[in-house]
């Protein structure tokens, strides 16, 4: 039901809600109120997302969409070393020969 990819330029700021991130039976057995669970579940979410709020899109079929970010990282390593994450059966440095070099050589030329 849900397009491959969404693509969309302007997206709403959206309030955190505890309902998008942990599972209703996971709430009930931590005993975490719905209103408390952020701050008590973890305690760095609440200002995590003073920087990275979540974001709500509305596409033309009247889907809503809510995308909530719950964390960020950065690689520690050479670009050519950061083989761990695989797409289409292909890893970053695979990714940008055969795709972004390519690219950026037919780009120049014209």
């Amino acid at each position: 039901m849900l397009p491959d990819i969404i693509l969309a330029e302007e997206a709403e700021v959206s309030e955190p809600d505890p309902r998008d991130i942990f599972s209703p039976g996971f709430l009930q057995r931590r005993d975490v109120p719905l209103d408390r669970a952020l701050e008590e579940v973890e305690p760095r979410l609440p200002r995590f997302f003073q920087q990275f709020s979540p974001v709500t899109t509305r596409q033309a079929n009247a889907v809503t969409l809510k995308y909530t970010p719950i964390a960020i990282s950065a690689p520690d390593g050479a670009f050519n070393e950061m083989t761990g994450i695989v797409f289409n059966r292909r890893n970053g440095p695979q990714i940008y020969s055969t795709l972004v070099q390519p690219a950026l050589a037919r780009m120049r030329q014209q």
